[in-house]
């Protein structure tokens, strides 16, 4: 007799401020839902939100999955 293997639990529900990326999303899809989180402007207020990379390679042949600031942003860049 066969018996069914265990049951597959459902994905787990971490609430509307959780973002968990993986490596089939593309790269414009993830810096596109990075520009939505940003814009918010909810970096210390109730509507933050927690951005999570699942374990992978991101980006394409065409490069590296990037995110962009924006030009405006508070993003500082050092120069070496």
């Amino acid at each position: 007799m066969l018996s069914a293997g265990p049951a597959l639990a459902a994905p787990p529900d971490f609430g509307p401020n959780v973002v968990i990326f993986n490596p089939s999303q593309t790269a414009t899809g993830i810096n596109a839902t990075l520009a939505t989180l940003t814009n918010r402007g909810q970096e210390f207020g109730a509507g933050r939100s927690q951005i999570f990379f699942m374990p992978g390679t991101y980006g394409s042949a065409e490069g590296p999955t990037i995110p962009l600031p924006r030009p405006d942003s508070s993003v500082r860049r050092w120069a070496r």
